[in-house]
């Protein structure tokens, strides 16, 4: 059998998206990797809304740094 972790504690990352008519939400405790830096990224994107400074290149640049896996389509 595989190992069994169990967190008692720490925090959850949200991550809401609008499909049609639909919220779809998912929602990821303790965030590591590339879920982690988008939730790094989404609050720094909240912080600069709230101080009135957006860096939409800075964000972009973030974006590129992200370690994506890509898959090929299924024929």
């Amino acid at each position: 059998m595989g190992d069994l972790f169990i967190i008692l504690d720490g925090y959850y990352a949200t991550f809401r998206v609008v499909v049609n008519e639909e919220v779809w939400s998912l929602e990821i405790h303790e965030p590591s990797g590339n879920a982690l830096k988008m939730s790094n990224l989404c609050r720094k994107i909240l912080d600069d809304v709230k101080d009135k400074k957006l860096d939409e290149a800075s964000y972009i640049k973030i974006l590129d740094s992200f370690d994506f896996e890509r898959r090929r389509p299924y024929n």
